[in-house]
């Protein structure tokens, strides 16, 4: 097949860029939160059928799949976007802000959905250059729902079998630079609840009742052991409780207090003796006290594992790119800056969470970042982005598409 250059690349790139932008504005305009993303399926859906690509809607509720063919048989690739806002105010004063009043765009989705839209004009333009087929996911549900998981569980994988998956998201950090790793990249996140039963009294009379409120301070207490003397010092994790609620008057011995925390993990092992270990100690805590403790385990978001082979097609074609991404964007760099430090290769996991890994459970899979600039952070009313990002998201994942897509062409 002959190969897409990178200036045919950067001029795509350029052809798309402000389509791309006003969609971005579009949608960040018009939030909505996970597994309500109605109109903003309906503009993904419309988008890609005005690109000539066959549309499979309504898949994981509110998701949206793309189906494009290259002109030779090949792999599968898929390419994911996740969709949803979060309940915020935003504060910022755009001509294009939030007009549904408690639901904001502060994590950058409404730059992932448009940029993926961004890459299908560009991979549907030169399709007939292209060997296999390219999956767009657009999910739902990332921030709060477990998008991901609906999405692998109603055959967003399959039909065809998807055989490598990549996704991005913009992060806080100067615009032009890109960060990947490989192994675990993000953790396990899961939240438990631990219910305390006492006995209720009056505290004229303590010793008739039994003090869920005491059980439940010390069971805290008790917990604080399991990270310095369960888990392997050298592995990455760490739980809290965040949320007490318990008693109904200062003048009641309380009969039930309840406890929720979240526990994050970087590997299945741990996960499972924090897990184990805050059942036991709660219980047996509760029950020296005269009490019970009643645990339940919510099962979260799995690890976001960066397979090594999908990770290094980001980082070669990145460290290719880093002269044109100075270029396009115009860096201003002092003239001993080795442009390949706008590559970031990193080995630290971070104990944030992404549905991602619902994906990359299932396939080999690469999640990586691209700066945005560095302003606000997610999850903040005044969280933004520099537009000029989607010269290097675009630039990137289509790149990546092509090269995995024409390295595993199949010969007939």
């Amino acid at each position: 097949m002959p190969s897409i250059t990178n200036e045919k690349m950067r001029q795509l790139v350029n052809k798309y860029e402000q389509n791309v932008i006003e969609i971005r504005r579009d949608i960040h305009m018009h939030p909505e939160l996970s597994f309500q993303e109605k109109r903003t399926s309906e503009l993904v859906a419309s988008k890609l059928e005005e690109l000539g690509i066959e549309v499979r809607s309504g898949i994981g509720k509110t998701g949206v799949i793309g189906i494009l063919k290259g002109s030779r048989p090949g792999k599968t690739l898929a390419l994911r976007a996740d969709m949803d806002a979060l309940p915020l105010d935003e504060e910022n004063d755009l001509p294009f802000k939030s007009v549904n009043a408690g639901v904001m765009h502060a994590c950058g989705h409404d730059c992932h959905t448009a940029n993926l839209l961004g890459v299908a004009m560009i991979l549907s333009e030169i399709k007939n250059e292209l060997c296999g087929t390219i999956k767009f996911i657009f999910q739902p549900a990332e921030e709060n729902g477990g998008g991901g998981r609906e999405m692998v569980k109603e055959g967003a994988l399959k039909n065809p079998d998807v055989d490598a998956i990549f996704g991005l998201h913009v992060k806080q950090m100067p615009l032009g630079t890109i960060e990947v790793g490989h192994g675990n990249i993000m953790a396990y996140s899961d939240r438990f609840i631990l219910r305390v039963k006492g006995k209720q009294a009056h505290t004229s009379n303590p010793q008739q009742g039994v003090d869920s409120i005491v059980i439940s301070a010390n069971i805290i207490t008790a917990l604080q052991s399991i990270i310095s003397r369960q888990i392997d010092p050298l592995e990455t994790a760490t739980f809290s409780v965040g949320q007490i609620n318990g008693g109904t008057a200062p003048n009641i011995v309380p009969d039930l207090v309840e406890m929720v925390g979240m526990i994050r993990s970087m590997s299945k092992n741990t996960r499972e003796i924090i897990k184990n270990n805050i059942e036991k100690i709660a219980k047996s805590v509760a029950e020296g006290m005269s009490g019970e403790c009643e645990f339940i385990f919510k099962e979260g978001y799995p690890a976001v594992f960066n397979n090594k082979e999908m990770a290094d097609y980001v980082k070669e074609l990145a460290i290719e790119r880093c002269q044109d991404i100075k270029d396009d964007l115009d860096l201003q760099l002092p003239p001993e800056f080795d442009l390949k430090e706008l590559v970031r290769i990193t080995d630290k996991p971070s104990l944030g969470a992404e549905d991602f890994g619902f994906y990359s459970l299932e396939v080999p899979a690469c999640f990586f970042y691209v700066g945005a600039g560095n302003q606000a952070p997610v999850h903040s009313p005044k969280f933004m982005v520099d537009e000029r990002m989607f010269k290097v998201s675009l630039n990137l994942l289509s790149s990546v598409a092509v090269k995995f897509l024409n390295q595993n062409s199949i010969t007939i």
